[in-house]
């Protein structure tokens, strides 16, 4: 879901790290339809070590189906607001009206459909979306290429005699599909902001001065539509992890914590929130299917690493000593293994590709990752704060960028959480199955020292029993026979 479509379900962000804690954040079992297969999944197994592919399989089929019947709903809500009566198949052009609309709704979760009607919002809005000369697609342009993508594809299924319409259902999954893409198209817009950010990043380190982040915007271009005012406070950039304060004087934002904090996110559904897709992800996906383990040596992550490119990045390349160093004291503080879904390797992924993998700050409550844990708290300022801001952190631009090239040589958080316990290095492997091997032959032992003395038990009984059978051999003593010369009396 986020790789592809940006989505953010609650309890399951990938960068929600927690200090003191071993697992992930637990999933809002009461959110409305999610509850069941939720609560199955995380609630009533908190202390398994894991999920299996079935259980993770069936909770994204749950999520699919709630995103469909969702949306769903707003067709049904945009059917009503354009006067559609009925399930009637609609025509292409009425078609592309109701499914904007749908769109609308969608993006705006803030506004319900008797707020559209009200405020007689539908038709100016579309109106102008058709107008529009932006570089990026809006939810007009959205609707409609989904729905020629839609008839292009049933080109060879459907009836060459049926007329181009398109009924309640098929508007219904164009409209998921166009759901699931949405997530792309918002990435444009977020790739303009991260662009926009990288040309205040000096060195390339990903960081940005506080000062420069709060500069007014300046028009480099004239064909440049965009224009991003950056008025997050140090208090909320802090909380998020998007916030460098090694140098004290001169605190630095981080690009990416940035970009993936929830300021850049709008709540969609109850279930998901939409935010900037994670560039980051298909990289630690590319290491997983070539590693195909919780850990690996810092020498073979070092070559996978090494190898991989990312839109900021070109490979091949040879990592920086100070970077590859800092690979091989994570691996010698576990055995000589890096454990892949760890603190720590993050923290090293961030320094190897710091304008794609966010930062992993550890945080007491993961919820300041979620939008609406900001809902009636400040987290921005207004033009007054903001010109004190600038005024507080202006100092000259030689000052502001400072540090290392070197990431290995940038100050590091020791600090290790892992989600949950991995397989240690081969020397301790090889010391806990010695020590198992010595228990089981120890047991073995007792077992069948228990085993021989029965069985000698076994063959002394037999023996007695077999000289008793045979009876007295001649000449001997018969103690229950009396007056017989040489015998004994009783």
């Amino acid at each position: 879901f986020g790789i592809e479509r940006g989505w953010r379900i609650p309890g399951l962000e990938t960068h929600a790290w927690q200090a003191n804690a071993t697992r992930a954040p637990p999933v809002d079992a009461s959110m409305q339809r999610l509850r069941a297969a939720a609560g199955a999944l995380f609630d009533e197994r908190a202390d398994a070590p894991g999920f299996s592919l079935e259980d993770v399989a069936s909770l994204a089929a749950t999520l699919e189906g709630v995103v469909a019947d969702e949306f769903q709903d707003f067709v049904a809500a945009a059917r009503g607001l354009n006067r559609v009566r009925g399930p009637v198949p609609l025509a292409l052009s009425q078609g592309q009206w109701v499914l904007t609309t749908a769109m609308l709704l969608f993006q705006n979760p803030g506004l319900s459909a008797v707020d559209f009607e009200k405020k007689k919002l539908v038709a100016p809005t579309i109106q102008k979306l058709a107008k529009s000369q932006l570089p990026i697609p809006n939810a007009w342009d959205t609707a409609k290429d989904a729905l020629r993508n839609f008839r292009f594809e049933q080109r060879f299924r459907a009836s060459p005699f049926r007329s181009d319409v398109f009924s309640t259902q098929e508007l219904s999954a164009i409209g998921t599909s166009a759901v699931e893409e949405y997530g792309k198209f918002k990435h444009r817009e977020c790739r303009l902001m991260k662009d926009e950010l990288m040309t205040r990043d000096k060195y390339g380190t990903g960081l940005v001065p506080l000062a420069i982040f709060y500069a007014p915007w300046e028009r480099r271009n004239a064909k440049v539509t965009h224009n991003f005012q950056f008025t997050e406070t140090a208090e909320h950039l802090r909380a998020i992890g998007a916030l460098d304060e090694t140098s004290a004087r001169h605190p630095q934002v981080r690009i990416v914590n940035y970009m993936l904090g929830p300021a850049n996110c709008a709540p969609r559904t109850s279930t998901m929130t939409l935010c900037c897709l994670s560039e980051c992800e298909p990289l630690m996906s590319e290491i997983e299917s070539r590693v195909q383990a919780p850990t690996a040596t810092a020498e073979q992550l070092s070559g996978i690493v090494g190898n991989l490119s990312s839109a900021t990045v070109d490979a091949p390349r040879r990592l920086p000593s100070g970077l590859a160093q800092r690979l091989r004291d994570i691996a010698a503080k576990r055995g000589g293994q890096v454990p892949l879904h760890g603190r720590l390797f993050a923290e090293w992924l961030h320094f190897a590709f710091p304008h794609e993998c966010p930062f992993p700050h550890a945080v007491e409550d993961a919820a300041v990752h979620r939008r609406d844990f900001w809902m009636g708290r400040q987290h921005a300022h207004n033009d007054t704060e903001q010109e004190e801001a600038r005024a507080r952190f202006a100092v000259p631009e030689e000052e502001l960028h400072s540090g290392p090239t070197d990431h290995g040589a940038r100050p590091w958080a020791e600090e290790e959480v892992l989600h949950m316990e991995v397989p240690g290095g081969w020397a301790e492997v090889v010391l806990r199955a010695a020590a198992q091997v010595g228990v089981i032959m120890g047991m073995c032992s007792v077992l069948l020292r228990a085993a021989w003395a029965a069985r000698a038990g076994a063959d002394g009984g037999k023996a007695r029993g077999a000289r008793a059978a045979v009876g007295p051999r001649a000449g001997a003593c018969d103690p229950t026979r009396q007056g017989n010369s040489g015998g004994w009396a009783l």
